[in-house]
């Protein structure tokens, strides 16, 4: 989709019922891998590391200079980014 003849406004709007729509859509995945046995904590760090890929392909791919990081910033991107992700999905 190109964002570049959609005005700000509208793009907003898209953008949250996208977002709610895969929230919701979510239960139906966890519903199917519970069943399947895997554990909670199982399903937030699959559902981490989707995300992760999918993001981290997608600026890749659109927005490499969001990668350019000082050497100096590393421990709050692994701080801030990193682990309190992963404590925010398991708990």
């Amino acid at each position: 989709m190109n964002t570049k003849n959609i005005d700000s406004r509208t793009w907003g709007i898209l953008s949250v019922l996208i977002a709610g729509f895969s929230w919701g859509l979510m239960e139906i995945f966890v519903r199917a891998l519970i069943s399947l046995g895997f554990r909670p904590v199982d399903i937030a760090a699959m559902r981490a590391l989707g995300a992760a890929l999918i993001l981290g392909s997608s600026f890749g791919l659109f927005y490499r200079d969001a990668f350019k990081l000082k050497l100096r910033d590393i421990w709050c991107m692994a701080g801030c980014g990193i682990i309190s992700i992963i404590f925010f999905n398991i708990c």
